[in-house]
């Protein structure tokens, strides 16, 4: 995140509210926070759907909440509080092999 998303994230929380944001991987520390607290943070709350098109893929969306974020970048430390982890799996069925390919990813 560029300097000056830090300064929006400061200056929402100086505001008393809340906010959302997306930790992306070009902020590679903050990035590898939120996977460690993933996996080693209870998960407060999920939600699981799933949706099956008609000849086409299948798509499963989870949502975790994990409390107890904490940042190990000074910078970022006291900002967040919570992690919020959407997975995406996707099985699509390879029309020539019969085969199911299923591809994965996360979003903070």
């Amino acid at each position: 995140m560029p300097y000056t998303v830090r300064k929006t994230v400061v200056a929402v929380c100086d505001s008393g509210h809340d906010g959302l944001f997306e930790i992306k991987e070009n902020q590679p520390q903050l990035y590898q926070d939120c996977q460690l607290i993933q996996q080693e943070e209870p998960v407060a709350d999920s939600f699981t759907s799933e949706t099956e098109k008609a000849h086409g893929p299948i798509e499963t969306g989870t949502v975790q909440l994990m409390h107890n974020f904490v940042a190990t970048e000074p910078q970022w430390q006291g900002l967040f509080v919570e992690l919020v982890c959407v997975q995406r799996t996707r099985k699509v069925l390879h029309t020539k092999t019969q085969e199911w390919k299923r591809s994965q990813e996360n979003a903070f």
